[in-house]
């Protein structure tokens, strides 16, 4: 496979991010990658369809893992990818909700008295 070469991305993790996030908004509006998919990704906020061969990375949603690069990606972008890519793709992707929470150094997440220790919530 060749990368497209319009100036070539540099395949860090803020490349891998990016990807990560653009990918999440399509499933947000409802335009999940549903099924085998090339994509292009140019870091600033260019993400595009590609037939398979032309693509820097091809997403097959259902499988494990769910992507294959063009180009050899570094340790951590791909441990990235193997995380999240997953959460961002297919058919559950529109449907995904996650949480958040704020925990101390000593593992609480309530004071003593059960008072959410994060800002705005209610005991």
């Amino acid at each position: 496979m060749q990368l497209v070469s319009r100036a070539a991305p540099l395949f860090d993790e803020v490349w891998a991010w990016g990807l990560v996030r653009a990918l999440a908004q399509r499933a947000r509006i409802g335009q999940a990658v549903l099924a085998r998919t090339g994509l292009s990704w140019d870091g600033s906020g260019r993400l595009e369809e590609l037939a398979i061969e032309r693509a820097q990375l091809v997403v097959e949603p259902g499988l494990e893992p769910c992507f294959h690069a063009a180009a050899r990606l570094p340790p951590a972008v791909r441990q990235l990818l193997d995380l999240y890519l997953p959460l961002c793709v297919g058919a559950s992707a529109s449907q995904l909700v996650l949480g958040h929470i704020g925990q101390s150094l000593d593992g609480q997440i309530a004071t003593a008295g059960g008072s959410c220790i994060c800002t705005g919530c209610a005991p």
